[in-house]
């Protein structure tokens, strides 16, 4: 069973070796007490499926509200456990702030703001008043 679906890979050190082979047998032993306890039978394949989102889901919530990583990797991250909209912005209006149109190199700043979530948006050239994020969920 351990090879139909295997996390291994070829490598020279043995104890990866080891962790390949525990991570396989968890898998069989997870699966095994989950047939046991469910009515509903999954197969190997899908369970295994079901198990890694459900691990990378608690990540992806983390990486879609982080200010520290770009727009549109947290949009991605939203959409994978299905939340479209992005949570609202808490920038604070009449500070300097970049704006988002224009790609960082740039290097922009702009004090105006979007009226609905407050992104900084409205330099000479993208003159709004509301962002085109918001302008396009109205």
């Amino acid at each position: 069973m351990c090879s139909t679906y295997s996390v291994s890979r070829k490598v020279r050190r043995w104890p990866l070796v080891l962790l390949f082979r525990l991570i396989d047998l968890a898998g069989i032993n997870a699966q095994v007490i989950f047939n046991t306890n469910n009515r509903n039978k999954l197969i190997r394949r899908t369970f295994l499926e079901e198990v890694g989102l459900s691990l990378l889901q608690v990540q992806q919530k983390k990486r879609a509200v982080s200010k520290y990583i770009p727009r549109s990797l947290r949009r991605k991250a939203s959409k994978f456990f299905g939340e479209e909209k992005l949570p609202e912005c808490s920038k604070v209006v009449g500070k300097r702030g970049r704006c988002v149109v224009f790609p960082k190199n740039k290097d922009i700043k702009t004090t105006n703001s979007c009226q609905t979530c407050k992104v900084y948006v409205m330099c000479l050239k993208h003159m709004d008043t509301v962002c085109k994020d918001c302008w396009e969920k109205n």
